[in-house]
């Protein structure tokens, strides 16, 4: 009985929590676009509609699963491309979510400007680690 009557005033605000969350998913989703093409101007996305993640295209030369290794160096764990591929297929593409708050946004886009730059600041032991759910 508890859970029908928290269920009835959940759907009450429904629409309220809904709106709240897409305007917030908006502004962290804006916020990364602006801060990739202002830090990563070589990288090609296109903005989505949907979703809670920016595909960015790499610049040729430039390895996803290369970059994802170098980035766990500096504690920002991402997913490599080739993660949703087979082989090497989508190794030129990295796979950025906006699910973050604001500031660890900003953060990672950082430490992805710095990595590319070959500003490294390793650590004395790297992450093997390559993805995080």
């Amino acid at each position: 009985m508890i859970e029908q009557a928290a269920a009835v005033r959940l759907f009450a605000v429904f629409d309220d929590i809904v709106a709240e969350r897409v305007t917030g998913v908006r502004e962290r989703r804006d916020l990364l676009v602006s801060r990739v093409a202002t830090q990563l101007p070589d990288w090609t996305f296109r903005v989505p509609d949907g979703g809670l993640s920016l595909w960015c295209g790499l610049p040729q030369g430039l390895s996803s699963q290369d970059l994802v290794r170098r980035a766990a160096t500096r504690d920002l764990l991402l997913v490599s491309g080739t993660r949703f591929g087979t082989g090497y297929a989508f190794d030129d593409r990295l796979i950025l979510p906006f699910t973050r708050s604001a500031s660890e946004i900003a953060a990672a886009v950082d430490v992805l400007a710095k990595v590319v730059a070959g500003d490294l600041g390793l650590r004395a032991e790297p992450l093997a680690v390559e993805h995080v759910v």
